[in-house]
């Protein structure tokens, strides 16, 4: 019998301590896959086709936003949901959007989070509660709004890219929302995910929106593949 996980692989854009904007993203989706197996022929075809049309430089371990042109953001997010029913790793349909993948996200004004957190943290970092916020913030689907409760699945699996997530995993890990629940929370490399490579392009076109850069077309694709 196989497991079926509902995951939400999690990446960021920007830098709490420097940039006007930070954004988390989470890409949802359903696979009895492994975390490295899941989405991974789409991550690869997808890739390929990038490199073939001048839109990524060759060679590149992974997928990231930043190595990706305005046109090529387009052409992904134009594919994206057609690439993953061809690569056969997710379940067809089964998010609340009746796509194979699906996205939420959090961000915020990175001076106004930290003027309102530094007078009310204690004895904690400041930038690890905005990222804690934003974690919370991105998995609001599943831990408030309730929209995956008709999806079927045997344990949620939240994929975090790297280990600056540590303390945010931690933190929500031991909450009573949580810990009543079957949701793993999970460190990894982006370079073995590729629902983490399809969160960072997602969170770093939201990203370069709030710094004035205008991807207008790729946002209308965005929405439509929006949980919230």
């Amino acid at each position: 019998m196989t497991t079926d996980y509902l995951y939400a692989a999690v990446d960021e854009s920007g830098t709490i301590t420097s940039d006007e904007h930070f954004e988390v993203a989470a890409c949802w989706y359903v696979s009895e896959k492994g975390p490295r197996a899941a989405l991974s022929e789409a991550r690869v075809s997808l890739q390929e086709q990038l490199e073939a049309m001048g839109y990524i430089p060759e060679g590149r371990k992974e997928i990231k936003g930043k190595d990706l042109s305005p046109d090529g953001l387009d052409y992904l997010f134009e594919c994206l949901r057609h690439t993953v029913y061809n690569g056969g790793t997710v379940a067809d349909a089964r998010l609340p959007l009746d796509s194979p993948v699906a996205y939420s996200f959090s961000g915020t004004d990175t001076d106004l989070a930290r003027s309102v957190l530094d007078s009310n943290s204690r004895n904690t970092s400041v930038e690890e509660s905005i990222r804690t916020m934003l974690l919370l913030s991105a998995l609001n689907p599943l831990l408030y709004h309730g929209q995956f409760q008709n999806v079927d699945r045997d344990r949620v699996r939240v994929l975090l890219d790297a280990s600056v997530w540590e303390t945010a995993k931690e933190r929500i890990e031991n909450t009573e929302k949580v810990s009543d629940r079957q949701i793993e929370f999970e460190i990894w490399d982006s370079e073995k995910v590729a629902g983490i490579q399809f969160a960072d392009v997602a969170a770093n076109a939201r990203f370069k929106r709030h710094s004035g850069e205008t991807f207008d077309g790729t946002h209308k694709k965005l929405e439509n593949l929006c949980l919230q």
